[in-house]
């Protein structure tokens, strides 16, 4: 079963996002070993001068449907 923290970070890479977050990368590269997530290069382009990502990521199909059927499925929205 996935955690809250995990179920919103499926949803936000769910079509393919940067992660700037290391908690979140750490916690992105375990799903990943679970096949619910391919890491890649970071998607946007960066001049280096601001905040870089660790890398690029999105949710693979497995991973949308460990998230649809997570009884406790939540979605990504400001404030929560």
């Amino acid at each position: 079963m996935l955690t809250v923290f995990e179920r919103r970070a499926l949803e936000a890479v769910k079509g393919g996002g940067d992660v700037f977050d290391r908690g979140t990368a750490v916690m992105l590269r375990g799903l990943e070993a679970e096949g619910l997530v391919d890491i890649c290069e970071p998607m946007g382009d960066y001049d280096g001068k601001g905040p870089m990502p660790f890398f690029g990521a999105i949710t693979t199909a497995k991973g949308i449907n460990a998230v649809k059927v997570d009884p406790q499925r939540l979605s990504v929205s400001a404030g929560e």
